[in-house]
């Protein structure tokens, strides 16, 4: 997310909290993996960018109690 200059707001439709959010963001600037740039944009660092390599291999899904099974072609689905 913070890589493409995406929102927050695909972290919120993923299940995220704004609060919890804004205290990834607290984590990960504390920590050395993020920082702002003089546009007011959050970036990675070195550090950061090292990190996200190492972890590009494994996938990030969302919340699962935000997952909905899946069900046969055939089947009505009501929202």
């Amino acid at each position: 997310m913070i890589e493409k200059y995406s929102s927050i707001i695909n972290l919120i439709k993923l299940g995220y909290s704004y609060t919890e959010v804004i205290n990834y963001y607290k984590e990960l600037i504390e920590k050395d993996l993020i920082k702002t740039d003089e546009n007011s944009y959050k970036i990675l660092t070195k550090k950061g960018k090292e990190l996200l390599k190492e972890y590009k291999k494994e996938n990030i899904f969302p919340l699962e109690k935000y997952r909905i099974p899946k069900i046969k072609l055939d089947s009505i689905y009501l929202p």
